[in-house]
């Protein structure tokens, strides 16, 4: 048995006595953290020697297992092993969220922290393009270009021309959407992004959606794919088919790189954070007249529940490695 987010345990005063645990349980327990990678060699040891002990497979039939286990037997089993402290202290999530989730200051907040992510694209990102297109040239002009001079001047021509001008255009944009991508991580997985459904709820309810409509639409700047997806865990048909159909307004990766060649190419220098943030509003706009437009089609009903995640602050290995899939998928 291994307990993930023993870190998180440990912050909040819990204590887990693991061997006594593991004796009324009857099994190996392992606590572990699969943030940072903690306790997993322990762990790993334990099964590698179990499975060289134990030579039979062991079958459970999950329905005798439900119908045996009580809330008093589980409670025995804790009672003992894990201590919870006497009074929780006001933590780090609830001094932030008195800011971030003030009645008046809370949207503002998020809006501005919005139009700091494209800031962020526009004044990182662009550079990191013009970088790239200069070593590009280099390249092409230094390696690629005298390696095809023997061969014939049609063959060169579709080369260098065609194939090597395609796929670097392509790459060209990769710095952009690195930067887009490392920042809506960080959003995610430190926890801020799920709480604009809270932030955005009472209005996306007078559209007939509710908060999780938001927070898809928002993932669709990602691209709009998994995001459509990501209506399956609303139960509500009527609530699933009207966020489906506002989710495609959300302006995705691939459109950003089009805007930003556009807007690098009209806009002077010092417009094109404001004028791409007013694209990205222009386009949430038109879904809240889409949703209004068609909320008598689809009437919802659902409640709307939501667990709030404590803020959590994420690693560079997480954020990298969320990043470079999200950047592999754009580029296959």
């Amino acid at each position: 048995l291994m307990l993930n987010m023993s870190d998180e345990a440990q912050q909040y005063g819990i204590k887990i006595a693991t061997e006594e645990l593991s004796k009324r349980l009857s099994m190996p327990v392992f606590l572990i953290s699969a943030k940072y990678g903690k306790g997993y060699m322990n762990a790993y040891m334990e099964i590698s020697q179990q499975l060289k002990e134990s030579k039979n497979s062991v079958q459970l039939d999950s329905n005798k297992i439900k119908e045996n286990i009580s809330v008093r037997e589980i409670d025995t089993i804790l009672n003992g092993t894990v201590v919870m402290p006497s009074q929780m202290a006001q933590n780090f999530t609830a001094q932030v969220d008195k800011i971030l989730l003030h009645p008046v200051w809370g949207l503002p907040l998020f809006f501005l922290g919005m139009f700091l992510v494209f800031w962020a694209v526009w004044n990182i990102g662009l550079p990191s393009v013009d970088l790239l297109e200069i070593g590009v040239e280099w390249a092409q002009s230094s390696i690629v270009e005298p390696l095809l001079q023997p061969f014939p001047q049609i063959l060169q021509d579709f080369l260098i021309n065609g194939l090597w001008a395609g796929v670097t255009t392509v790459a060209s944009f990769v710095p952009l959407i690195i930067v887009f991508f490392i920042i809506m991580a960080v959003l995610e997985d430190s926890g801020y992004l799920s709480r604009s459904a809270y932030l955005m709820d009472a209005f996306m309810a007078r559209l007939g959606l509710d908060g999780r409509s938001f927070v898809l639409h928002i993932m669709g700047f990602g691209c709009n794919v998994p995001a459509l997806m990501g209506t399956r865990v609303m139960r509500s048909r009527a609530l699933r088919l009207l966020t489906m159909l506002i989710i495609p307004f959300g302006l995705c990766s691939a459109r950003l790189q089009v805007f930003v060649f556009i807007i690098a190419a009209v806009f002077p220098n010092g417009k094109g954070a404001i004028v791409l943030f007013s694209l990205y509003i222009l386009s949430f706009l038109v879904a809240i007249i889409t949703a209004a437009l068609f909320q008598g089609v689809y009437k919802n009903e659902e409640p709307f529940v939501l667990e709030i995640p404590p803020y959590r602050f994420p690693t560079w290995k997480q954020v990298l490695l969320r990043s470079w899939g999200e950047v592999r998928e754009f580029l296959v």
